[in-house]
């Protein structure tokens, strides 16, 4: 980096030179770029007859290719059945996923099968959506 002093109005002026100009403004729109992964995946448990299901567990997986994922995100549903992620997709992967986990723990223990709907549409396939988009998944859970 080579600094260059000028004297102006008695007070020394440093000037940074073009080429260090030039990073610092590819790094900030770097950052921009950056946003576009950011991406929110927000919905509600339910178990038709019985209501919101709370702590619900929910991961969330980032998907480069069919076989190559990252996890990126976990969450529990609150006592409104409700939950909301924002997670920022890792450069390269193009989609982010989510999809409720019935391992038995004592909140979902009781339930055998369970669907996914989008946007009031019920989905034959859970459950993602492009990286930098915003999409809602609810679910509905089945004893």
């Amino acid at each position: 980096m080579k600094m260059i002093r000028v004297q102006f109005a008695n007070i020394n002026v440093r000037f940074i030179d073009a080429s260090f100009c030039l990073w610092i403004i590819g790094t900030l729109l770097g950052s921009c770029d950056r946003l576009k992964g950011i991406t929110t995946i927000y919905g509600t448990v339910t178990a038709p007859g019985y209501g919101p299901v709370d702590s619900a567990r929910i991961v969330f997986i980032a998907r480069q290719t069919m076989t190559n994922t990252k996890f990126v995100a976990e969450t529990l549903t609150d006592a409104n059945g409700k939950y909301r992620v924002t997670v920022d997709a890792p450069r390269g992967y193009g989609r982010v996923e989510c999809d409720l986990i019935l391992d038995g723990s004592p909140t979902t223990q009781q339930y055998t099968k369970g669907e996914a709907w989008q946007d009031g549409r019920k989905l034959n396939t859970c459950c993602g959506v492009s990286a930098g988009a915003k999409a809602n998944f609810d679910f509905k859970l089945f004893k």
